[in-house]
């Protein structure tokens, strides 16, 4: 080891000061003194073999990918579409609101609900997917028997993307039944009926408008009536 530095000290003397920006010395990782000519053409040898593996059609075909959340199915604006309906319920729904199953909205939603009633030192997550399933599976069961054969058939999917974006108003009682003891107030039961009213409404009219249902408006409402009542009840008590 002692023979190679020494010659490579000798070397760097020999070199004329200062050296050309062309011939340069640089360490290497073995202890000896390279070129930067030499480290430069190493470095674009390297990176010209990295690049030859993709030829411009692999990366005409990278650059036209879609993105992330367009790939997992999450829209932005399908989901803003839905919160409008759910939240303006003097605005008409498109018929075409339920044309993709977005599931990530009421996960989200039902999340929410669980968080603000831990708040409230209740550990419900499950009650509340048990109670979403069951009565989303009940309510879909009922739609698809009263459904029309020239309307597009609903799956459950959808069934359950409605349902979770219509459970906004409870959500928003929990968050107030936080701040404030509802059940304690005179007009905690009224503002429980309120939320009730809000969520069902919006759900009905969204089947209503999306199923060609307008006559059975009142037998889709019962059933969701129920439903929500009973997220209302874990909300305040």
């Amino acid at each position: 080891m002692f023979p190679l530095l020494l010659q490579s000290a000798m070397a760097a003397l020999n070199q004329p000061w200062p050296p050309s920006s062309s011939s340069s010395l640089l360490p290497s990782p073995s202890g000896l003194l390279i070129s930067s000519s030499s480290s430069s053409t190493l470095s674009s040898s390297s990176s010209s073999s990295l690049n030859s593996g993709l030829s411009p059609a692999d990366l005409e075909d990278y650059a036209s990918e879609p993105p992330l959340l367009e790939e997992l199915g999450i829209s932005f604006a399908h989901v803003s579409t839905k919160l409008k309906a759910v939240m303006l319920l003097h605005k008409p729904v498109p018929l075409n609101i339920l044309q993709d199953s977005d599931m990530a909205g009421p996960l989200v939603v039902s999340a929410g609900l669980a968080f603000f009633l831990l708040l409230q030192g209740k550990l419900v997550l499950g009650y509340i997917y048990g109670f979403g399933m069951m009565g989303t599976l009940a309510l879909f069961t009922l739609l698809s028997l009263m459904q029309k054969k020239e309307v597009p058939p609903l799956d459950l999917s959808r069934t359950f993307s409605v349902m979770g974006y219509s459970l906004l108003p409870i959500v928003t009682l929990a968050a107030f039944n936080v701040l404030v003891q509802i059940k304690i107030m005179s007009i905690g039961i009224a503002l429980a009926a309120m939320a009730i009213l809000w969520s069902t409404v919006a759900a009905t009219r969204i089947f209503e408008a999306a199923l060609a249902m307008t006559e059975q408006r009142y037998l889709i409402a019962y059933p969701v009536l129920l439903f929500y009542a009973c997220f209302a009840l874990m909300a305040i008590f």
